[in-house]
């Protein structure tokens, strides 16, 4: 249902409002229950209107798997509005975002600061022996 919702979402994604970022920073909410759903976080965050969700990742927490969970966002802001353009100042400038989901209850966001992709390096024809060192 999700995966409909992120294709369907041409309403979040307004191409005439998104100015040029060069730079995207990824939003972490490093600390997240467990029972809190993908679909959830999606909603909360296309209510918000600060750009088009590209991916949500969930990551269980090793110290405790059972009940807590990191979740990497990676969109693309719109800056057109307000309040979009003052999260993305404060995540630039390394200062947390509190976003309240159900009254009381509210996520830190920050920028990720782990990488998610990990590159490779590209195939190469080795013209001797490889020893290892």
């Amino acid at each position: 249902m999700l995966d409909k919702k992120l294709k369907d979402s041409s309403f979040y994604f307004l191409p005439l409002l998104m100015l040029p970022i060069k730079k995207h920073p990824e939003l972490c909410i490093p600390r997240m229950p467990i029972h809190i759903s993908r679909e959830t976080i999606f909603n909360t965050f296309c209510k918000l209107n600060i750009g088009f969700i590209e991916r949500i990742s969930e990551i269980p927490l090793k110290s405790n798997a059972q009940q807590y969970k990191r979740v990497i966002i990676r969109l693309k802001w719109n800056p057109s509005t307000e309040q979009s353009a003052y999260i993305y100042q404060r995540i630039l400038k390394k200062e947390p975002v509190f976003i309240v989901y159900d009254m009381p209850w509210y996520w830190k966001v920050v920028p990720n600061q782990m990488p998610t992709e990990i590159v490779p390096p590209p195939p190469y024809v080795s013209t001797g022996v490889i020893t290892s060192s």
